[in-house]
């Protein structure tokens, strides 16, 4: 497979960059993967080139039907602080959900984690705090359409994958 992007993942302290140029022509060479439904192979790094430093890692379960997500992104207004290791703005989210069987998209509760301390064992407060319906429309390209409970923010962002996809292709193939 020989995919034009560009990916740049740099682990720095508490940061993560993740950069990737559109997969687009790809994905118009690739219309509707046929049989394509949530798979192990969907697994990896996904991120949107236009809103660059974030992203997401996806992890699937097919044994369980369950897909986790960590999401890396950023406070909507920066924060001031003392971070001895990273930025006080980093915001990193986790949602998990279950997905049925031969699905392309997946409900997911979106969860707030925070209070615990880099390299130390620590109290880690977990807040549902939103909702995510994560969309496949290939082995390459999804969106994430996410709300916050509370109002303060909902959308919708494009994402394509930062990693491979041969293992997707070769499940929906077989």
């Amino acid at each position: 497979m020989n995919r034009n992007f560009t990916k740049k993942v740099v682990w720095g302290m508490a940061s993560i960059m993740l950069l990737a140029s559109s997969n687009a022509l790809w994905a118009a060479q690739h219309p509707d993967s046929a049989g394509l439904s949530i798979n192990a192979g969907m697994a990896g790094s996904w991120a949107n080139a236009s809103i660059p430093g974030q992203g997401l890692f996806i992890d699937v379960d097919p044994s369980t039907q369950t897909l986790f997500l960590a999401w890396f992104t950023y406070t909507a207004i920066p924060q001031p602080g003392n971070s001895t290791i990273g930025s006080p703005s980093n915001k990193w989210f986790v949602a998990v959900g279950n997905y049925q069987q031969a699905s392309t998209e997946v409900e997911l509760t979106l969860i707030e984690t925070d209070g615990g301390i880099f390299d130390q064992a620590s109290i880690v407060n977990e807040t549902e705090i939103g909702s995510l319906l994560l969309r496949f429309s290939d082995c390459e390209t999804a969106s994430m359409e996410f709300n916050f409970d509370d109002g303060s923010a909902s959308g919708t962002i494009d994402l394509a994958r930062l990693t491979s996809g041969e293992v997707c292709e070769s499940i929906i193939s077989n």
